[in-house]
């Protein structure tokens, strides 16, 4: 990795990923140039379909929701009309303080949700790149091999030692409590790699609830429980796990990186983190499935439901719900709006039919664009990027 002197002029282009060094007048100007006119473009969607419907334009219809690492998020789903919050992160009120949040401290932050907002609440996902300092210290973490992303994560950290148990607790009674005045609140836990944590986890909600009941705390007497699915183990015995949930979410950036033993956090294996590899492909479809064999909601709330591309094959799987990042609802919608569901399915047929024998010098997303193209024409492609 280069490290550039202070003061040097450099330029980025944040779709590609390229950067220019001391780039020379006339690069510069083909810079502010190509910027001012994405700018347009994305003003251009934005405007497109303000106050439209969210649906393919043979009437299926596909519910677009936001993610949120700050409430200041939930106002950028609204202005972007996203329908409510897929994933609600909570570790924005444990990172960057010396102690912990307090239970009504966690309350008041959820309350910073309308009251007539669906939003999916998830227990905080520590570990990784989001380990608290007071949290590390209770563990006895030290150095990156004891924090990173297959050391303790999710539900591993909560069930290790009383003091973490405590800790999903205390987040476990915030959200029943803000469910009360929040009715449309859901809760999520990260990281469940088998039956017997999700049993775990059902006996700690109802232990919490007998111990608001005991102290007359006012609660929601009842609340969706879903979780995450981002690790092959879970997508493997996913119908094992359905029948103790109220709905999934498809963490597709864990699982990714674990499908493909592709550190997210290291720039040496970045080209082989592949959303559109076969195996992620295949995996996705295999939840799909096994929620509408058990009529469970299964939505998607990773950087995938961001991507239009991906969006389109995964339409195709059977997915209507997707949370994004808020800028990024009008792309997606524009071209949901610009397709027919029954086209997209038998795109996303021959896609996972297909995608595993390609050229060595074709990349899988370069496939699947190609694909689209073939089945919907270059405006699609320009559409999707």
């Amino acid at each position: 990795m280069q490290v550039l002197a202070e003061g040097r002029l450099a330029a980025l282009d944040g779709r590609s990923g390229t950067i220019i060094v001391n780039p020379s007048a006339e690069a510069l100007a083909q810079f502010k140039s190509d910027a001012a006119r994405y700018r347009e473009n994305v003003r251009s969607v934005e405007r497109s379909v303000k106050g439209k419907s969210c649906a393919t334009r043979d009437g299926t219809p596909i519910r677009l929701l936001g993610n949120a690492d700050h409430p200041v998020d939930v106002d950028g789903t609204k202005m972007y009309e996203g329908e409510g919050i897929g994933l609600f992160r909570t570790e924005f009120k444990y990172m960057g303080r010396g102690d912990l949040p307090s239970e009504d401290e966690l309350v008041n932050a959820l309350l910073e949700i309308p009251a007539d907002m669906e939003a999916i609440v998830r227990i905080a996902d520590f570990g990784g790149d989001k380990m608290p300092h007071r949290i590390r210290e209770a563990l006895g973490l030290s150095g990156a091999s004891e924090s990173g992303m297959m050391s303790l994560r999710g539900e591993r950290l909560y069930l290790h030692s009383p003091e973490m148990a405590e800790l999903q607790a205390i987040q476990i009674r915030a959200i029943l409590r803000a469910a009360e005045e929040r009715p449309k609140l859901k809760m999520m836990f990260p990281m469940v790699a088998g039956l017997h944590t999700l049993r775990q986890i059902r006996r700690i909600i109802a232990a919490t609830r007998e111990d608001l009941v005991a102290k007359r705390i006012s609660h929601a007497e009842r609340i969706p429980v879903g979780i995450m699915v981002e690790l092959p183990s879970t997508v493997r015995i996913i119908d094992q796990l359905m029948p103790h949930i109220d709905f999934a979410s498809i963490g597709t950036n864990d699982l990714i990186q674990y499908t493909l033993a592709v550190d997210r956090e290291a720039a040496s294996v970045a080209r082989y983190y592949d959303p559109f590899h076969p195996a992620v492909l295949r995996q996705i479809d295999d939840v799909v499935r096994a929620g509408a064999k058990a009529r469970k909601v299964v939505s998607v709330c990773g950087d995938m439901a961001s991507d239009p591309m991906a969006v389109l094959v995964m339409m195709g799987m059977g997915i209507r719900t997707f949370s994004a990042i808020p800028g990024s609802i009008p792309n997606v919608k524009y071209m949901v709006r610009s397709v027919e569901m029954a086209d997209s399915k038998r795109l996303t047929r021959k896609i996972l039919r297909t995608i595993g024998d390609i050229g060595e010098a074709e990349s899988y997303r370069d496939a699947v664009r190609r694909m689209i193209g073939d089945h919907f024409g270059a405006n699609i492609v320009g559409m999707v990027g």
